[in-house]
């Protein structure tokens, strides 16, 4: 897989994130099998994937939380993940505080 194409799979990843997406979706397409993407992928990011799509959906919901006044389930949902719960375990692991402690409450009368 060239460079070329791990930039088509990144946007189609950055474009996809509300919807439930496999490694499978974004190796079709760029054209390449799912394990020769996979394995490439993780060469050149450093990270599987996986990983890769849920810090760019912990990233979007972080500008959410930030910027908008959606409640979290609403975040959660819109940033691809299945429940609440699971998006606030995620965050917490990833960004060690949870998602309503990185809220800005003055500037949307929270």
């Amino acid at each position: 897989m060239h460079l070329k194409q791990m930039d088509r799979a990144v946007l189609f990843m950055k474009r996809n994130l509300r919807e439930k997406i496999s490694n499978y979706d974004v190796a079709k397409a760029v054209n390449v099998s799912e394990a020769h993407f996979c394995r490439l992928f993780k060469l050149i990011i450093g990270k599987t994937p996986n990983e890769y799509l849920t810090i760019m959906r912990i990233n979007e919901a972080e500008q959410l939380l930030l910027y908008t006044s959606l409640s979290i389930s609403e975040i959660a949902l819109k940033c691809g993940f299945n429940s609440s719960s699971y998006f606030s375990h995620t965050y917490k692991k990833q960004k060690k505080r949870r998602p309503k402690d990185y809220r800005c409450p003055k500037k949307y009368g929270m």
